[in-house]
């Protein structure tokens, strides 16, 4: 929709717009160092991103959620516990909905569930990002190619606790290297989260099969693991960052077990799109890095088609590629700079399933054959590497795979 008034520049960059703007609204995509931010930061230009907009603007309790791996899950699990206990909660942030989409819609009683990446923190570092409650699920060796070292990925994610105070609560996984290290550290009330026993400090934890919160002093058995309707390890270790994320609201622990028993799982994790033949399709598009794609394979029992690769982030795939031969009957790989690495490995191990498909339509087709000749079950879309080049983004890969799936009779 255009506006009387505005003068629209499309399809270009004019360097003097940027001197002369009055704001600029930056895209995480944009690099820090950009020409044109630097115009618009020696002009004495603003530059903002919808974050910093947002924090602005609200006066909304926050829950911030950041991490390398199950943010997204962790998020929609949490929004969902607050709306069954209806806290009325609104939820945006790096799960496609912009925050500046719901702010006018935010007010002093109801909390809002950001989801948000190091690169949106990083680049609302100057405006006091304080969330009432923050979140860190773990980090893992991602995005170098931006932070270009695990050190700057850290200090980066930490960020979302700087401005926090001591009414303000800190929960970050005990189980992780660098987050017990960013939580010594934290401003905030803490609280652990980890699928081990923590004897102290306030904590959700794992004993006797069991998720045990451990808040103010007070301890209470929140539900059995067998309540937890999602696969694998990584999905215990979200369910006890959104239990330990709730814990300062005192929400009843039957409300919790409905909701976390229920709970269906957030779309391109490990999503089943459908079962044909007798075969499950699972779209696991968001693994964008090899530990999620590690964590897929080791969610089924007996070995899966996989379908993987795709443009690397300058990580490391050695791990990776000694877990696909135990794990695998065919691994099918799309195009990519990952995928180079990957096959090049694999055939240094002398793996010899696999084979390359130029397209999703074909890697879902070659699947389905391989599938229904070796009587395998499970056809696996968890690339374990970014999505650039092939598709627009890790969604547009998905909705490729989906799409493909659905094609298949």
């Amino acid at each position: 929709k255009r506006y009387k008034g505005i003068t629209y520049v499309l399809g270009k960059h004019r360097v003097a717009d940027f001197r002369a703007a009055d704001l600029i609204i930056k895209k995480p995509s944009v690099p820090p160092n950009s020409r044109f931010l630097s115009v618009a930061r020696q002009a004495g230009v603003p530059v903002e991103n919808e974050v910093s907009l947002f924090f602005r603007l609200t006066k909304a309790p926050v829950v911030a959620v950041t991490g390398t791996k199950g943010k997204s899950t962790t998020t929609v699990l949490i929004h969902q516990i607050l709306r069954a206990a209806r806290q009325r909660p609104l939820m945006a942030g790096n799960i496609r909905v912009s925050p500046l989409d719901i702010v006018s819609r935010t007010d002093r009683r109801h909390p809002v569930v950001l989801e948000l990446s190091s690169w949106q923190i990083e680049d609302a570092a100057h405006v006091r990002i304080r969330p009432h409650i923050a979140v860190m699920t773990n980090l893992l060796r991602d995005h170098l190619n931006r932070h270009r070292t695990m050190q700057q990925y850290s200090r980066a994610k930490a960020k979302l606790f700087s401005h926090q105070t001591a009414e303000d609560v800190a929960v970050l996984n005990h189980d992780n290297t660098y987050t017990r290290q960013i939580g010594r550290q934290v401003p905030g009330r803490r609280i652990w989260f980890s699928d081990r026993y923590i004897g102290e400090e306030n904590a959700v934890y794992v004993k006797n099969k069991a998720i045990i919160e451990r808040w103010n002093g007070h301890e209470r058995q929140l539900l059995p693991l067998s309540a937890i309707g999602l696969a694998g390890r990584h999905n215990v270790q979200n369910v006890l960052a959104a239990c330990a994320a709730v814990a300062p609201y005192t929400i009843p622990a039957r409300v919790l077990q409905k909701t976390i028993r229920e709970f269906p799982g957030v779309p391109g994790r490990l999503e089943r799109v459908r079962t044909l033949h007798r075969v499950g399709y699972y779209n696991d598009t968001t693994a964008t890095m090899p530990d999620a794609a590690i964590a897929a394979l080791q969610s089924f029992q007996s070995k899966v088609i996989l379908i993987a690769g795709g443009t690397d982030k300058n990580l490391d795939f050695r791990k990776l590629t000694q877990v696909i031969p135990r794990r695998t009957a065919v691994t099918i790989l799309l195009p990519g700079t990952a995928t180079e690495k990957i096959a090049l490995a694999l055939e240094r191990k002398k793996y010899k399933h696999m084979c390359t498909a130029k397209s999703m339509n074909e890697a879902v087709r070659l699947a389905q054959a391989e599938a229904e000749k070796r009587h395998v079950t499970t056809v696996l879309l968890s690339p374990g590497a970014a999505s650039f080049g092939l598709f627009s983004h890790e969604f547009d890969r998905g909705d490729q795979f989906i799409a493909a799936v659905k094609k298949l009779t």
